[in-house]
This record gives structure tokens, C-alpha cells and sequence, in this order.
């Protein structure tokens, strides 16, 4: 992904190996405050948060739109992680845009983008 963005994209592949709780507790560990034994119920917390706060801005991205309807999961993620890092200044980055990837991108953009994009959803 040399040229589109700044995360790499084999760390975005790392994480797409990853389950969802395994991410989930990733970024609730690495939340302000966040504790050992309670950090897969805040990274929950921190994504539903993250989810409302960045829509309009990953939703109103053309390029994101456009990777979403290639079909590109990993540059998808990619993209979301270099707009969520510089935009948002969220860290971890890519653990939150591979969580938004699998559970459906055109799902979460439907309201911007109606049902012409493509499916962003990871269906292993």
C-alpha cells in the first residue's frame, strides 16, 4: 500500500487475524484509564464511541467509498486507519478500522452511500 497512506499493510493483515475480542481488548487496553481485567468491556465502549464520532467522516470520504467497491478489505482498512489516525488522532488506528471493516462497512456508510457500494463485510 506504498504511496496510500501511512499503516502498513502488513500489520493491517496481522490484525485481520485477529479475532474480534482479541481486538477489542487491544484497544481497551490501550484506552486512557482502561483496566487489565475490564478491557474488552471498555474496548467495546471506545469502538461504539468511535463508530458515531467518525461516521461522516469515513462515510463522506470518496476514496474510502471507492476502496469499499473495489473490495480491497485490506486497503479499506488501511484507508480508515490513516483517516481515523489523522483526523481523529485514534490509536490504535488499524485495530478500529479492521473491527469497522468486518462488521460491514456499506453497512455503516448505508445512509451516505444507498445500495450501490460494494459490501465491506468480512464473511470467513
Amino acid at each position: 500500500m506504498p504511496g496510500e497512506g501511512t499503516i502498513e499493510r502488513d500489520e493491517i493483515v496481522r490484525l485481520m487475524s485477529l479475532s474480534d475480542d482479541t481486538l477489542l481488548a487491544e484497544l481497551g487496553s490501550s484506552a486512557h484509564a482502561a483496566f487489565p481485567q475490564n478491557a474488552l468491556r471498555r474496548g467495546r465502549q471506545v469502538l461504539a464511541r468511535l463508530r458515531e464520532a467518525a461516521q461522516e467522516a469515513v462515510c463522506g470520504d470518496a476514496r474510502i467509498k471507492q476502496i469499499a467497491q473495489d473490495g480491497d478489505k485490506i486497503a479499506l482498512a488501511g484507508a480508515i486507519a490513516d483517516l481515523l489516525a489523522t483526523q481523529f488522532a485514534v490509536t490504535p488506528a488499524a485495530t478500529v478500522s479492521v473491527l469497522l471493516v468486518r462488521s460491514g462497512v456499506t453497512d455503516y456508510c448505508s445512509a451516505y452511500w444507498g445500495p450501490e457500494a460494494g459490501d465491506g463485510t468480512d464473511r470467513r
